[in-house]
């Protein structure tokens, strides 16, 4: 299928925004001065621009030019997608560094989301999720013995260990529950993020299930707040009344 020429460009766009080759706040290149760059139309550099404002790439200021916004990388809360599939899918570069891979006591909070009775050891992994060697979150990750036992080194880095799962279990993953929560990062967060402590992050707490309703294993995300962001799409329920009997 053939891209059209304003998404195209918006990708590129948006990837030299993100890679930090921009501040906050710096102007950005004019609509006459990308259509020369690119050779095409104003009416497909325009259409481009507006695609980035309205992702919140980039803003208008009325009589002055376009600015580039603070730069968020964004993931849908949609269809089950992994971190490295929804990154390269927006044309980024993620990796993931593994801090931590051992053996350990379950909490009572893993215990209690895993559903563990006699079996108390999980597989611990912490890692960094980073976009175009941008630290956006760290993550710590707990697998139940029969799960963590298979995954690799190198599957833990390449983030898709849900394959090795799936294949080499024969365990079908069906869903995913997902909390969000905001929190003020402690002294062990800040240094893994590099931010101050006590800065705003972003916890994601997610908990795999298989088809007959077991989990399987959960995740907690800590996304710093200034870098990252969720976004999801909800439909209207075309069966039930959406406002009251006396709406116009």
């Amino acid at each position: 299928m053939v891209v059209p020429y304003h998404q195209q460009i918006a990708a590129l766009l948006r990837k030299e925004i993100q890679s930090g080759r921009f501040k906050q706040g710096d102007p950005f290149a004019t609509e006459k001065q990308l259509a020369e760059r690119f050779g095409l139309s104003s009416t497909t550099i325009k259409r481009a621009i507006q695609t980035l404002v309205q992702e919140g790439y980039l803003h208008r200021v009325v009589a002055k030019g376009t600015f580039v916004r603070r730069t968020h990388f964004e993931e849908s809360l949609g269809p089950l997608c992994g971190f490295f599939d929804e990154m390269e899918s927006k044309g980024l570069s993620p990796t993931v560094q593994v801090l931590i891979s051992e053996r350990q006591t379950a909490s009572p909070t893993v215990t209690e989301k895993l559903q563990l009775d006699c079996v108390k050891t999980v597989y611990w992994i912490r890692r960094l999720h980073q976009i175009d060697s941008n630290t956006v979150a760290s993550c710590d990750s707990y697998f139940s013995p029969d799960v963590g036992s298979v995954v690799s080194q190198d599957e833990y880095v390449s983030g898709r260990f849900t394959q090795v799962v799936q294949s080499q279990l024969g365990i079908h993953l069906r869903e995913t529950e997902v909390t969000i929560e905001a929190a003020a990062a402690d002294a062990e967060v800040a240094g893994l993020l590099n931010i101050p402590q006590g800065t705003p992050v972003l916890i994601v707490e997610r908990v795999m299930y298989a088809a007959d309703g077991r989990p399987v294993w959960m995740s907690r995300y800590t996304h710093r707040s200034d870098r990252y962001r969720y976004r999801t799409r909800m439909i209207q329920n075309s069966t039930k009344r959406v406002f009251g009997d006396d709406a116009p």
